[in-house]
């Protein structure tokens, strides 16, 4: 079955919009892997502003310094390919500290900023996370992080890994130029693959999230990372 899923690393294709589940990191569900995956730079939703309020107030964050009173409703979209293209990355960064494909794994790495939930919200002031993340009314965590804190984690695991992390992979800047453009060529193809392996499909998501994190901190505006 693993090679089964290795396969499909990378790839976009049209799926199901049903929500996939993580479990120590690592996919229950191998149907939903290929479930698209994007970064959202702007303002939160209702749904999800209503999630983070109550973890802002808690940990006496304004809502203001955390960007949420952007009226737009969203500044940039940045394509990070699919689930299992950023499961990859995480368990990447995961067996660079040596962790075990658990959730004890994912508790004690000190990437605390990562992708490590299916639904992500990063804020452009620097924080620690809650240790348990706020649920939506599904019961879904939501992870809540720092657009600080995602960079320094990104910077380190760079540091850290032998893949030349950093750089573009083919496809990635024509996406950045135009990613609606990108979207309709994905659909119209029926798929796109990012050629270069394991590697380039982590230059990929590695940077998705740099360049949106680097962006939520300029315009300060929350980062939203969600499936499609």
């Amino acid at each position: 079955m693993l090679s089964h899923i290795e396969l499909r690393f990378g790839t976009l294709s049209r799926s199901s919009a049903v929500r996939p589940r993580l479990k120590g990191g690592e996919m229950i569900a191998p149907r939903f892997l290929e479930v698209l995956v994007s970064l959202y730079i702007g303002k939160l939703s209702k749904l999800n502003s209503d999630i983070v309020a109550p973890v802002l107030t808690r940990l006496g964050i304004d809502w203001a310094d955390a960007g949420l009173d952007k009226r737009a409703q969203n500044i940039v979209e940045i394509d990070c390919l699919n689930v299992a293209s950023v499961a990859l990355f995480t368990r990447h960064a995961r067996e660079l500290e040596g962790l075990p494909p658990t959730q004890e794994g994912i508790d004690r790495s000190t990437f605390k900023n990562l992708p490590w939930f299916m639904y992500s919200v990063w804020l452009p002031i620097r924080f620690q996370p809650p240790t348990k993340p706020p649920t939506d009314a599904s019961g879904f965590p939501v992870f809540l992080g720092s657009c600080h804190g995602l960079l320094a984690d990104l910077e380190n695991v760079k540091k850290m890994s032998k893949w030349r992390l950093g750089a573009m992979p083919e496809g990635y800047e024509s996406m950045r130029r135009d990613v609606i453009e990108f979207n309709k060529m994905v659909f119209a193809s029926k798929g796109f693959r990012v050629r270069g392996g394991d590697e380039a499909v982590a230059q990929w998501v590695w940077r998705a999230l740099f360049d949106a994190a680097t962006l939520g901190i300029e315009v300060n505006a929350p980062v939203f990372g969600a499936c499609d």
